[in-house]
């Protein structure tokens, strides 16, 4: 009797040690999703940090779109911050999948397809979870083929990565794919950051992310350059007799900021009783900034003392970047 207890014992020990380091892991309540698209046709090349949590009532969502820049006067970085509640819960995000449960095995296969076929663009996708005490940065390796190739044969879990992200973008709004490649808007500032996750991105905490970039790409500096000051271009009366306000109330045009055309236009007005201009004609200047200019100065309004006259004016666009060293 003693002797059979004596060998039952320790499989029974054995056996609840076994259970217990196999006891499958639980959902995780958040993750971080590092997300670095590249597209050659652009070219377009944005980092994103995606913070996804548990909420009492469904999801909490952050997204850090960072954008690297060439010019803080003509192609700024940028940096956005995008929220969302959802009262989807993160098992449903998820598909109830766990990714603490993917082998690393799977994951590394499919990331050798790479090796297979040239690659034009990409998504390059860590996540990084809990499971149990040990933290897991997953990867995926999302390729141009399996964005637009309707038979690109995308294996399981990278095409689970795919969906997943669809539905967290879904609540978000907008992202990177949905914007115009070029954008003639004006350049603004990014503010400062104002959440938790957005002030640690800034401050360094998730460079780790990305840990093979140039420094100057790391997620701290990105946000550091997208928070400095465009140039404001200003339009200057050079010659002629013309009200302050008139010139002040001209816009830049942005067709021409983004192309970096500045110079002078000259030309000549004549306006009527009311002030209003009658007449316009172009003596010099480019095009573009010609052409914007006959626009705005069929608006102005100048003193009726001027009425019947020819005016000779001359502006100046100037957009008030420091050129590069070289």
């Amino acid at each position: 009797m003693r002797r059979a207890l004596a060998l039952v014992l320790p499989l029974a020990l054995a056996a609840t040690m076994f259970a217990k380091d196999h006891a499958p892991t639980p959902l995780p309540d958040q993750l971080i999703i590092a997300r670095h698209t590249f597209f050659d046709n652009g070219p377009l090349i944005v980092y994103e940090v995606l913070f996804v949590r548990s909420a009492p009532d469904g999801t909490s969502i952050e997204r850090i779109t960072l954008q690297p820049g060439h010019s803080v006067c003509y192609d700024p970085a940028k940096a956005e911050v995008a929220t969302a509640q959802t009262t989807e819960s993160l098992a449903g995000l998820l598909e109830n999948k766990n990714p603490c449960a993917i082998p690393e095995k799977q994951l590394n296969h499919e990331l050798q397809r790479r090796k297979h076929g040239l690659v034009f663009s990409s998504i390059e996708v860590s996540l990084r979870i809990q499971c149990g005490a040990q933290t897991r940065t997953l990867q995926a390796d999302i390729l141009d083929r399996d964005l637009f190739d309707p038979s690109a044969n995308t294996p399981e879990n990278t095409s689970w990565v795919m969906r997943t992200l669809t539905r967290i973008d879904s609540h978000l709004g907008k992202g990177v794919l949905d914007k115009p490649m070029f954008d003639f808007s004006e350049p603004q500032a990014a503010p400062p950051p104002t959440s938790p996750d957005a002030a640690a991105v800034a401050a360094g905490k998730y460079d780790d992310l990305f840990p093979n970039v140039d420094p100057s790409f790391r997620l701290s500096a990105l946000y550091r350059a997208a928070q400095q000051v465009t140039p404001t271009p200003s339009i200057k009366l050079v010659s002629g007799n013309v009200p302050p306000d008139v010139i002040a109330a001209m816009k830049y045009p942005p067709i021409a900021r983004a192309a970096r055309i500045e110079g002078h236009v000259s030309f000549t007005v004549t306006p009527d009783s009311s002030g209003k201009v009658i007449a316009f004609k172009l003596v010099n200047g480019h095009p573009i900034l010609a052409k914007t200019t006959e626009a705005q100065v069929a608006q102005w309004r100048l003193p009726t003392s001027a009425a019947g006259q020819t005016l000779p004016i001359t502006l100046e666009f100037k957009l008030n970047c420091i050129a590069p060293a070289k």
